[in-house]
């Protein structure tokens, strides 16, 4: 299967409110189990116009609240813009990575197999690759699927974010992971914007070559089987 179809699968299904593991997880968005307390799922009816919002930009630094898996409560997430760009029509599409992600002076799941040195320009390749499968292919089916994009009341920042990072869940104690879901809570308080959450450990979006570890094409079929 094609990169770009695979990616293109990976969206829609986030957009769908998915979540996505290679093994069992204790709870998902899309699992008929009861979400936890405080973090019940549905769409939120809650929307505004892209016009008069913020758009984020390169630099950009915010803590957002992320939920833990493992522990049934919330974190702060130190995160910092590191692409960013405008789809066809202007939406602007946005890319965080938590700020131990990037800075980590071991190569991680953002690096590329046999990089050794200068690991933030090569995780900024990283980040490229996706983008430009979500800007050249994606943005098409995104507005056959749901219309225009348009931001939740009183955003923070416009047009749809992906947020990079190892999601806390129990893949340590047992295996279990979460790869990425779809949060509509997001798109209100406190972190108000179009969020999707993708995983960075095991998922594996370089394609890095370690143990415990997935492959590339684990990274972007895990995001879309549920589909």
């Amino acid at each position: 299967m094609r990169l770009e179809f695979k990616i293109k699968l990976i969206f829609l299904a986030l957009l769908n409110g998915a979540c996505f593991a290679l093994t069992p997880i204790p709870w998902c968005p899309s699992s008929r189990q009861l979400p936890p307390p405080g973090l019940g799922f549905h769409r939120s009816p809650a929307k505004t116009n892209l016009q008069g919002s913020v758009q984020a930009q390169l630099g950009d630094a915010f803590e957002f609240t992320v939920y833990n898996f493992s522990t049934d409560h919330t974190n702060l997430l130190p995160s910092t813009v590191r692409y960013s760009s405008l789809l066809n029509g202007g939406m602007p599409l946005t890319i965080w990575v938590s700020d131990s992600a990037w800075f980590s002076s071991s190569p991680n799941n953002l690096n590329h197999d046999g990089v050794q040195t200068f690991f933030q320009a090569d995780r900024l390749s990283t980040l490229q690759e996706i983008a430009r499968v979500l800007e050249d292919v994606i943005f098409e089916q995104v507005e056959s699927k749901l219309g225009t994009l348009i931001d939740p009341a009183q955003a923070r920042y416009t047009g749809v974010h992906f947020l990079l990072y190892d999601i806390p869940d129990s893949f340590d104690q047992d295996g279990s992971f979460v790869g990425g879901y779809f949060f509509p809570e997001d798109q209100g308080s406190p972190n108000r914007m179009n969020l999707m959450h993708m995983d960075l450990r095991p998922s594996n979006p370089a394609g890095r070559n370690q143990s415990n570890s997935g492959t590339r094409d684990d990274f972007y079929h895990t995001l879309a089987h549920e589909l």
